[in-house]
């Protein structure tokens, strides 16, 4: 019996070793990055840096955090804001953001 690899190189059964003979190249993804897609909540975020926007979190189940600012930069789990009076930078999780007001 021979095994196949995904660029359908095949090894004999007796020889085969999942962890050292098998190739650690896939073909390529065409899956869309999330911070280049408009439909995903980073993606529309980076579409609208340097606006002023308010984010509220959630933590917890019931408490809810205003946080307001520039936005800055947006990554796949992170956004950070700038506060204008001060100048200081805010990094935070994009996993607890509930809502974001763009004004």
């Amino acid at each position: 019996m021979r095994i196949f690899d995904i660029n359908q190189n095949y090894y004999p059964e007796s020889n085969y070793n999942a962890l050292s003979d098998t190739p650690n190249s896939y073909p390529p993804c065409n899956q869309p990055i999330v911070t280049d897609d408009p439909n995903y909540l980073q993606g529309y975020l980076n579409t609208i840096i340097g606006s002023y926007i308010k984010v509220s979190y959630l933590l917890g189940t019931n408490l809810f955090l205003d946080k307001q600012g520039i936005l800055k930069e947006v990554g796949i789990d992170y956004v950070i804001l700038e506060e204008p009076q001060t100048g200081n930078q805010i990094v935070s999780d994009m996993y607890s953001i509930k809502f974001v007001d763009v004004y």
